[in-house]
């Protein structure tokens, strides 16, 4: 009786009335349901890839100029900007892994919502199974590039017994590097163990949050690592994302962005005026917040929901904008294949080719578009590999 404020009902009611309470506002371009003006699915499959678009180029600009000691030795012309404002623009770019967390709680909390309680360990296992073996052709691929080119994988898997070896080489594939602490043949594949945490994960959250509602699990995700002896992880460790996660499944839970696409005028220009207003505001303080609060102890605050600002102003600036959404969706469909592959061109096969430009810029566009040609390669062979696999009725039928 005490405790019914805690209620999930009360809870729901909270977010609707303060954070983001409903108007029928009948938008534009948006499927609406049953005719009533209130939009479903506003925050579709499409909305998520511009979103993945976004963030990989964040993710670009982070690993080309955060710190000087990446390109120390090479001759980088920044003009006509400060070296010290681009270093900042960059370090901020470091939201990216914050906004890959969200959408994976909030993909994932939409994908396992209907799955029953028996099914969720097949569902696991099978949204693991089709995320990983999109990273097997490239890792093969490094495997034997660091086996021709320099060595690299000699290294790394070949330096200890038989067996140590193989099971560096198994946990490689398998995702699981960064979460044994086992050799990566790059460092910044340690989001891929984060990856499979969350996929294991991010059903429990989701019953939780719709069991108990959103405030128990989000106070117990603040509460817990500051009353044990856990604190602040670093950014490379996965429980520091762990609030970017259960952010994306409240969103998902509660339908958020229907209602956020729903407050305001009724008027479609009106509305999506005042929300980048309101979004443009609120990232802007994240940005001058993401420099003046130290990650720890307000990690919460600069992995979750500094993150979450950039992508609401992103979001609300390119939905349905002709061009402007198709190019980012575009990059958000090579994202994954644009994370595997950008780092080994640029800090071990490619970097001084890549440093040594006439222009600062064209750096991360240069890498940028070889990654994308190699996505695309990639891409087009598995789809032909698809196209000539025959069914195993042996019919002459191929499989999409």
């Amino acid at each position: 009786m005490y405790f019914s404020i805690l209620s999930p009902k009360r809870q729901e009611d909270f977010l609707s009335i303060w954070i983001c309470r409903s108007y029928p506002a009948p938008g534009w371009g948006y499927h609406t349901k049953g005719g009533t003006g209130v939009k479903e699915n506003t925050f579709s499959k499409r909305d998520s890839l511009a979103v993945k678009g976004a963030a990989i180029l964040l993710m670009l600009c982070l690993h080309c100029f955060r710190i000087p000691e990446l390109y120390a030795g090479f001759p980088v012309n920044f003009a006509p900007f400060p070296e010290d404002l681009v270093n900042r623009i960059c370090t901020y770019g470091k939201v990216c892994v914050g906004i890959f967390a969200f959408i994976s709680g909030y993909g994932l909390a939409k994908a396992y919502r209907d799955v029953p309680d028996r099914d969720l360990s097949g569902a696991c296992l099978s949204r693991y199974y089709k995320s990983i073996r999109a990273f097997w052709p490239i890792y093969l691929l490094c495997l034997l590039a660091g086996v021709v080119i320099d060595g690299r994988t000699m290294q790394l898997y070949c330096s200890g017994g038989l067996g140590r070896n193989a099971l560096n080489l198994l946990l490689g594939g398998l995702g699981l590097n960064h979460l044994f602490r086992t050799p990566m043949f790059v460092n910044e594949w340690w989001y891929l163990s984060a990856m499979v945490v969350f996929i294991f994960i991010t059903p429990l959250l989701q019953r939780a949050v719709s069991r108990y509602g959103w405030a128990l699990p989000a106070f117990l995700l603040v509460a817990l690592p500051r009353t044990l002896p856990i604190g602040f992880q670093g950014g490379t460790e996965i429980f520091t994302f762990l609030s970017p996660l259960l952010l994306g499944v409240i969103f998902a839970q509660y339908g958020l962005f229907e209602r956020y696409w729903n407050l305001g005028p009724k008027q479609p220009a009106a509305n999506r005026l005042r929300k980048l207003l309101l979004t443009g505001v609120a990232a802007f303080l994240g940005y001058k917040a993401y420099f003046l609060l130290p990650a720890d102890p307000y990690w919460e605050v600069y992995y979750g929901l500094i993150p979450l600002s950039f992508l609401l102003f992103f979001h609300t600036l390119v939905k349905d904008v002709p061009v402007l959404e198709d190019l980012f969706v575009f990059l958000g469909r090579h994202s994954g294949n644009i994370y595997f592959i950008h780092t080994v061109f640029l800090y071990v096969y490619l970097k001084e080719p890549l440093y040594s430009m006439p222009w600062f810029g064209l750096t991360p566009l240069a890498l940028l578009g070889l990654c994308l040609v190699c996505s695309v390669l990639l891409e087009g062979l598995k789809s032909i590999v698809r196209h000539l696999k025959p069914t195993q009725a042996g019919g002459n039928h191929h499989v999409e």
